[in-house]
C-alpha cells in the first residue's frame, strides 16, 4: 500500500494502474484513501461464480484424470456445488 500511495502522489497524467485484490475491509479502506470510488470496479460475485461454475463443468467433462466422475451426475453436481461454494468468487 505504501508503494501505491507513493505512485499516486506522483500525479502523472499518463500513468494507469490496474490493482486487483480480495474485498477485505482493510484493503478497501487503504485503497479508498488512494483512489476515488469512481475509479474502483467491484466484480459481482454472482458473475464470477458463473465463470467458476463453467470452468469446473469444463474440467469435469474433459480432464481425463477426473473421468471417473463424468457419468455420475449426482456426484458431479455435488462436486460443482462444493467447489463453487468454497471459491467465494475467487
Amino acid at each position: 500500500m505504501e508503494m501505491l500511495k507513493a505512485i499516486a502522489g506522483w500525479q502523472l497524467q499518463n500513468l494507469h494502474l490496474l490493482v486487483t485484490s480480495r474485498k477485505e475491509r482493510d484493503i478497501k479502506s487503504s485503497l479508498d484513501s488512494i483512489v476515488g470510488s469512481g475509479n474502483q470496479i467491484c466484480l459481482e460475485s454472482a458473475l464470477v461464480d458463473k465463470d467458476i461454475q463453467r470452468y469446473i463443468q469444463q474440467r469435469l467433462s474433459t480432464d481425463e484424470s477426473l473421468y471417473k466422475w463424468k457419468k455420475d451426475n449426482i456426484v458431479r453436481q455435488e462436486i460443482e456445488a462444493k467447489l463453487k461454494e468454497g471459491a467465494h468468487g475467487m
